[in-house]
């Protein structure tokens, strides 16, 4: 994710490759359904989500405390293969860190492996990952993390899985719930923990077909800055398949509601594609921990199709504009059965990983012992030296946070340009 990374670039020599390591956007990894499915309706994170037309719901991603949540309804033979499929590649490369171990009172199978990015590694970052099978369903989670808190880390993957449960579309969760797929994590919602839900798909209106992606995610101050919402852009492009194209303007659908949009996508031959985007709160407010918005966005499956586009607006126009287009998504109702409690709060909890390697500009080998400044959301909060892989100190840091490094050069002050 871009936001977490702004570039400072040496005056003079330029040799400084400013390289992204270890951040990780708010966009979590798609978790692909084996065929499309029909679905006006479902629970998806702490909401209910129906659709006012039958969708095929093709892709879905949850996150979980920072970490990733995949399920998959599947055998006890099948997980058991699954399970020994993950162990021989986190032995890979001598990727593996810890051998696994038994969670739980199930089949439950915790490890700690080097982060999926490839050597060489963040000697000071690791993922932890998690399986379990019950009620037929496979719960993956994979948590990365600074070294120093694997033990948080580890406690909390533990504590996820054990409270994990298969999950079947007619029934409704009997206690405070995140609803992922194939299952649910019976665990109350924390304040400060992060959580997001993205759902994408197709659909039909009107004799057009549309793709559409719906995400619900954190927002601690109420609002989207402008970096949030270009990341829930690009994650669009990308599942409408136009990585490389730019949106160049946004038109109100209606007067009075500034958060429906429709966008105008460039691709790089200069031709546009137009793409609906709603930006909210969910009705009513969250219950707990903080406020969360929901951005919908909706385009043609016709790339450049503007009939397809223009009927999609005047039926937008006609629609409630304070909510999204064909979408309601309202928090599960309360349950009467009191929710379980994690652990008691720490006093850091493991969030996200970040660091960067320094690179020679023109050989790309790291520049080992190189003087840099960290700031964190714009206060000094490091000064060092990068390691021998020229890797800066790892951070511990939310998705909200603004991160800058400033390379000194070896021989004059450093710059500031980006």
């Amino acid at each position: 994710m871009k936001r977490h990374l702004q570039r400072r670039w040496l005056k003079g020599s330029a040799t400084v490759v400013v390289a992204l390591a270890c951040v990780w956007g708010a966009v979590a990894a798609w978790g692909k359904l084996d065929g499309a499915s029909v679905r006006p309706a479902g629970c998806f994170g702490r909401y209910a989500v129906t659709a006012q037309v039958p969708v095929h719901l093709i892709d879905r991603a949850f996150q979980f405390y920072w970490g990733d949540v995949q399920t998959y309804r599947e055998s006890a033979v099948a997980y058991e293969a699954r399970l020994r499929e993950a162990l021989a590649r986190a032995r890979q490369d001598g990727g593996l860190i810890e051998e696994p171990k038994l969670i739980g009172p199930g089949s439950g199978t915790l490890f700690v492996r080097q982060e999926e990015l490839g050597a060489p590694y963040d000697p000071n970052a690791s993922e932890v990952v998690g399986l379990t099978h019950i009620d037929g369903v496979t719960f993956e989670y994979k948590k990365r993390t600074v070294n120093r808190l694997r033990g948080l880390a580890k406690e909390r993957a533990q504590e996820i899985l054990a409270a994990a449960h298969g999950y079947q579309e007619s029934e409704s969760p009997t206690e405070d719930a995140f609803c992922v797929g194939d299952g649910v994590l019976t665990l109350a919602r924390q304040r400060g923990w992060y959580e997001s839900v993205q759902l994408g798909g197709t659909f039909n209106l009107h004799g057009f077909a549309y793709g559409f992606l719906l995400s619900i995610r954190a927002a601690p101050g109420g609002e989207m800055d402008s970096n949030d919402l270009e990341d829930r852009r690009q994650a669009m492009l990308q599942a409408a398949g136009a990585g490389n194209t730019t949106v160049r303007s946004a038109v109100p659908v209606a007067q009075g509601y500034p958060g429906e949009r429709l966008l105008y996508v460039e691709r790089q031959d200069e031709s546009q594609f137009p793409v609906y985007e709603w930006e909210g709160a969910p009705e009513p407010a969250a219950r707990h921990g903080p406020p969360e918005r929901v951005v919908l966005h909706i385009w043609p499956e016709r790339r450049g199709d503007f009939s397809a586009a223009n009927s999609l607006v005047r039926a937008a126009q006609e629609g409630k504009h304070d909510k999204p287009f064909l979408f309601e998504v309202r928090p599960l109702p309360l349950q009467a059965k009191p929710p379980r409690q994690p652990f008691a709060p720490a006093g850091e909890e493991s969030k996200l990983p970040w660091a960067i390697r320094l690179l020679n500009r023109q050989t790309m080998e790291p520049l080992a012992g190189r003087a840099y400044t960290l700031h964190r959301n714009d206060k000094a909060v490091f000064k060092g030296r990068s390691d021998p892989e020229g890797y800066t100190l790892t951070q511990n840091i939310d998705y909200f946070e603004t991160l800058t490094v400033r390379v000194e050069a070896e021989t004059e002050s450093a710059s500031s340009g980006e």
